[in-house]
């Protein structure tokens, strides 16, 4: 994990029906190669009927791997124009498959790149873009008479609780965004007149939806 990044909210798929050719589209969330290919093959799988199965994928955040590729419709006309809307809408580790169903009339190579870049994108806009934002677990345990100090606090500043624990003491597992760990800790220190520690935790993604 290395950065802030936006990706679709969840798997899901459409249908885009352009002169009596269905371009069925699919996505889904990727890390790496091998899933991206999983994927694609599950995809020819489920609709074997379809005579292409054009596709794009990204994966990689620190050094961004791309792949497309026509499956036999004219060059340039259908893998390019799926990695375009990706790229456009800037959206990482994800695979797009838009398989085509051949409805009798030939839609020229204009027509085919509205086609699949109109599918792909629909299909965005119908699942939904999420930002993940790279955090870390801070662990604050402070005594009993200061946790509603502290919840009003976390509360107030839209401050993530993972979880509670309670004990002698009470400890509060919160996901903070990196560049905020400093300024935080400071922040409750001051307002607990030092009764508090810190420990951290794991590094996670939470999501936020902006689409």
């Amino acid at each position: 994990m290395s950065k802030n990044y936006l990706t679709i909210k969840k798997s899901g798929s459409d249908t885009l029906i352009e002169k009596k050719s269905a371009f069925i589209c699919q996505i889904a969330r990727i890390t790496n190669e091998e899933e991206a290919l999983i994927f694609i093959a599950s995809v020819r799988k489920l609709e074997p009927k379809a005579r292409h199965h054009c596709f794009a994928y990204t994966f990689n955040l620190d050094s961004e791997i791309q792949r497309q590729s026509d499956d036999g419709e004219p060059s340039g006309t259908a893998g390019v124009p799926i990695l375009e809307v990706i790229k456009a809408k800037q959206l990482k580790n994800i695979c797009i498959v838009v398989s085509r169903k051949f409805g009798g009339i030939k839609l020229g190579t204009g027509g085919l790149i509205r086609a699949y870049s109109n599918a792909a994108s629909q299909t965005i806009d119908a699942i939904g873009v999420v930002e993940r934002i790279l955090q870390t677990e801070l662990i604050c345990q402070v005594a009993y008479q200061n946790v509603g100090k502290l919840e009003n606090y976390l509360e107030k500043n839209n401050i993530i609780i993972q979880h509670v624990t309670y004990l002698e003491s009470v400890s509060f597992t919160l996901a903070v965004d990196q560049k905020e760990l400093t300024t935080l800790q400071d922040h409750l220190i001051d307002l607990l007149n030092n009764q508090v520690t810190f420990k951290l935790g794991q590094n996670l993604y939470n999501e936020l939806s902006i689409q």
